[in-house]
């Protein structure tokens, strides 16, 4: 389950945990904890940082966040007991440099 700032879930695989990091934090996440599994989360943050914008008509109401509330790296700390560092690292890029329409034919 994904909310602004909070992330639930049954099951859940590490590969998917990083996906959600990379797509809250706008950053590239890699896991390199080595687990293997499915785990039960539960992780809930205060500030803003990593939380999805609103969707337009959703009657989800959320708490005003807290500037100098908990951030989502600190709970996935405290709560998870994971923690995400920032690293340089190669990584691969894909790079399109031409592309045509395809023929009538």
């Amino acid at each position: 389950m994904m909310r602004p700032r909070k992330l639930s879930g049954a099951a859940v695989p590490i590969v998917v945990l990083v996906e959600q990091f990379s797509l809250r934090l706008g950053r590239t996440v890699v896991d390199m904890t080595g687990l293997k599994g499915n785990y039960d989360i539960d992780l809930e943050w205060t500030s803003d940082e990593g939380a999805f914008p609103f969707l337009e008509g959703s009657s989800d109401r959320v708490s005003p966040p807290d500037p100098n509330g908990q951030t989502i790296l600190d709970g996935l700390k405290e709560q998870l007991g994971l923690k995400i560092e920032s690293r340089r690292a190669p990584v691969d890029v894909i790079v399109i440099d031409h592309i045509e329409r395809p023929s009538a034919n």
